[in-house]
């Protein structure tokens, strides 16, 4: 990190200076900060066109960018992470659907079940009595 710490600091003091941008590109392409390299490189290349180094580099990291973006959207750990997520929010959405009743309305179930048992219960007795 000494090196992308002395390429910002170069770019600091002389914001004018291809080679320093150029420095700092390098120091972000080693630490794989793809997008902050491309920048550098083609803020180097607006300063000097004919810098063929950097516009070989720019070439270089944005294939090395393209080439992390498919394998991030190809990778099976984050297949199946998003694969887990769907199948939470399927099971969320079931489980706000079916909302469990209030203790009030299972008291009043289980008393209109009491209720019928007991009507039974007296349909069948008043059955046996009458025979």
């Amino acid at each position: 990190f000494r090196a992308l710490e002395a390429a910002r600091r170069a770019v600091s003091i002389d914001p004018h200076w291809a080679e320093g941008h150029f420095t700092l590109g390098r120091a972000e392409t080693a630490v794989r900060d793809f997008k902050a390299a491309c920048k550098s490189f083609e803020i180097a290349l607006s300063l000097e066109p004919e810098h063929e180094d950097a516009s070989e580099e720019l070439k270089i990291v944005r294939e090395l960018a393209r080439r992390r973006a498919a394998k991030a959207n190809k990778h099976p750990r984050l297949e199946k992470v998003d694969a887990w997520s769907a199948r939470l929010a399927r099971k969320v959405s079931r489980a706000k659907c079916r909302r469990r009743p209030t203790w009030q309305e299972v008291d009043w179930q289980q008393h209109n079940l009491a209720a019928r048992d007991l009507m039974a219960f007296g349909r069948d007795s008043l059955e046996n009595i009458e025979r």
